[in-house]
């Protein structure tokens, strides 16, 4: 897995702490179930991003954590194609669930 740690977290240092702190925990539940998976770091637009790709990509990322001014969602990028039963997905082409607590993105229970 290649990352940047440590430019993850100088980005972090920019936001809310409550912000900062959905982020750290989406990102490294993610690492650990996808621990192949290369983590790109970056800043698009409004938005901190760190995308998971098998292999280095942003055009074949899977999915990806978002932080912005007002909070933090877990992204997919191909969520048009999933399916939703509980209609829990936002958006229409890249779907998203926006993480409304460090709890949330690291409770097992959690359908993301």
């Amino acid at each position: 897995m290649r990352t940047d740690g440590k430019r993850f977290e100088a980005f972090l240092r920019e936001f809310e702490p409550t912000i900062a702190a959905l982020g750290k925990a989406a990102v490294a539940r993610l690492r650990k179930r996808l621990p192949s998976a290369d983590v790109m770091i970056y800043d698009n637009y409004n938005f901190l991003v760190a995308g998971f790709s098998p292999d280095g990509r942003a055009s074949n990322a899977v999915l990806s954590v978002a932080l912005g001014a007002r909070g933090a969602k877990r992204c997919f990028l191909q969520g048009a194609a999933l399916s939703d039963p509980h209609h829990i997905l936002r958006g229409c082409v890249a779907r998203n669930i926006r993480l409304t607590s460090a709890k949330t993105s690291t409770d097992p229970r959690s359908p993301c």
